[in-house]
């Protein structure tokens, strides 16, 4: 069985953790649905985020999700818009 790899930022392969096909399969649809949910403003009062609604629509939509499964999704679709937006604050879009 072949090791999967990926290309980082800098160019260099490396060995790629993600074993989860189903969850690949659905993770940029997923990121669709849970994205308003993280977008600057989007707070519940003093700043709490809106993590547990997204939890919620996310498993509306895909409702066989696990809830360990629909988490790690949260997780990573959080991780993707929090470097996007240091993308967008950083003129050179060098993650820091």
């Amino acid at each position: 069985m072949a090791t999967r790899t990926f290309i980082d930022a800098d160019g260099r392969e490396r060995p790629d953790r993600r074993s989860n096909d189903r969850l690949r399969a659905i993770f940029d649809q997923a990121c669709v649905i849970v994205g308003p949910f993280f977008a600057t403003g989007s707070t519940w009062g003093a700043d709490h985020p809106l993590d547990h609604l997204a939890y919620h629509a996310l498993r509306d939509a895909f409702p066989d999700l696990s809830s360990e499964e629909a988490r790690q999704i949260i997780s990573a679709c959080l991780r993707v818009h929090r470097a996007s937006q240091v993308r967008k604050a950083d003129p050179a879009g060098q993650l820091r």
